[in-house]
C-alpha cells in the first residue's frame, strides 16, 4: 500500500522480525514492492512474464528511486523495448543515461541524498574470508583506489613483481590492510565500552594449548579455523575471562552496583557479538549494556541480567 506518514518503522520491523531480516533488509523489500506496484508498471509486467529477471527490475527501482512518477514512466519508455536483450550492467547504464538526460536536477538531488548515506561495512565470506564494502562517491572511491593502488605498486615492485607470485589484487589488500593498520597505532582513537578499538578473537585454552581444535571465534566476524586463531596469538595481547564451571556466569555484582564493571562489560560483549534483539546486526561493542529485570525493580548487575 500507499507509504505512510508517521508508521513506517513499525512496518519495517514487523516485517524484518516476521521473516527474519534485518531492518534495512525489510525496508528495502517494501520499497521495491511499492515501486514495482506504483512507479513502475511496465517493468513490473516484464518481470511478471519473465521478459525481465529480479536482477534487472532492482537496478531500475534503485536507480529511480526518488524520481517523480511522471519521470519514471518516461524513463520506462525509453529503457523497457531493449530491456530484454541487454544484460544487467548494459541495463543499469541505460537507465542512469536516461535519468540524467530526463531529470538533470532530480539526479543532482539524488546524488546528495546518497552521498549522506555514504557507509563501509563487512560482510562474512566462507574460507576465513570477508568482503569491505565501501559506498562512496564516485571521485572519492577513485580517489581511494588510486591511493591503494599506488602503495600496492610500490611494493609489488620492490618485492620482484610478477616473480614473487603475489598478484597486485593480493598486493592491493595488503595495502589497504597497512593502512588501517597505522590509524589504529594511534592511541588518541575514542574508546568502545571501555576498551580502545582493536582486533578480538576469542579462543579456549585447550585449543589454544594444540589439546583441541574448536573453532575460534573473530568478533565481528564469526567462526574461525583453530590455527588461524593460534597465528594471531603469537602477537596478541591476553585478556583472562573464567567462567564459573556451573553456570557459566563470569560475576555477579549482585545489588552493589547499578553501573556495569569493565570486566563484566568485556565478558557481556564477548558472550553476545551482537544487539540481542532478533535481526539486529549492531556489534556488541557499540551498543548499551542494561538490565533485563530493571534495576529499579530489583534487578541485580549480573552476566545472566545484563
Amino acid at each position: 500500500g500507499d507509504e505512510p506518514a508517521n508508521s513506517d518503522d513499525w512496518v519495517r520491523d514487523d516485517i524484518a522480525l516476521a521473516l527474519k531480516l534485518s531492518g534495512r533488509a525489510a525496508q528495502q523489500r517494501i520499497h521495491v514492492a511499492r515501486m514495482l506496484s506504483g512507479s513502475l508498471p511496465g517493468t513490473h509486467r516484464l518481470l511478471e512474464s519473465g521478459q525481465l529477471s529480479v536482477r534487472h527490475a532492482l537496478a531500475i527501482v534503485e536507480l529511480c528511486a526518488g524520481v517523480s512518477d511522471s519521470v519514471a514512466a518516461r524513463v520506462e519508455e525509453k529503457v523497457l523495448p531493449k530491456a530484454p536483450d541487454q544484460s544487467v550492467g548494459h541495463f543499469r547504464r541505460s537507465v542512469r543515461r536516461a535519468l540524467l538526460a530526463l531529470a538533470p536536477a532530480q539526479e543532482q538531488d539524488a546524488h546528495e541524498r546518497a552521498r549522506a548515506e555514504r557507509d563501509v561495512r563487512i560482510v562474512p565470506e566462507p574460507n576465513g574470508m570477508a568482503s569491505v564494502i565501501a559506498t562512496l562517491p564516485a571521485p572519492e572511491a577513485r580517489t581511494l583506489f588510486l591511493a591503494i593502488d599506488a602503495l600496492a605498486r610500490g611494493r609489488h615492485h620492490a618485492a620482484g613483481g610478477r616473480r614473487s607470485g603475489v598478484g597486485i589484487g593480493a598486493r592491493r589488500a595488503d595495502a589497504l590492510v597497512a593502512l588501517a593498520e597505522h590509524v589504529l597505532a594511534d592511541r588518541k582513537l575514542p574508546t568502545t565500552q571501555g576498551r580502545r578499538a582493536e582486533l578480538q578473537v576469542m579462543i579456549d585454552l585447550p585449543t589454544l594449548l594444540h589439546l583441541a581444535d574448536n573453532p575460534a571465534e573473530l568478533i565481528g566476524y564469526g567462526p574461525i579455523p583453530p590455527q588461524l586463531a593460534r597465528e594471531l596469538a603469537v602477537d596478541a595481547r591476553w585478556r583472562r575471562l573464567v567462567t564459573d564451571p556451573v553456570t557459566g556466569h563470569l560475576l555477579d555484582y549482585g545489588r552493589r552496583t547499578y553501573h556495569v564493571p569493565q570486566p563484566l562489560v568485556d565478558f557481556i560483549v564477548a558472550r553476545d557479538q551482537r544487539c540481542r534483539i532478533p535481526g539486529c546486526g549492531q556489534p556488541a561493542r557499540h551498543c548499551d549494556i542494561d538490565h533485563a529485570a530493571p534495576w529499579s525493580k530489583g534487578g541485580h548487575t549480573t552476566a545472566s541480567n545484563c
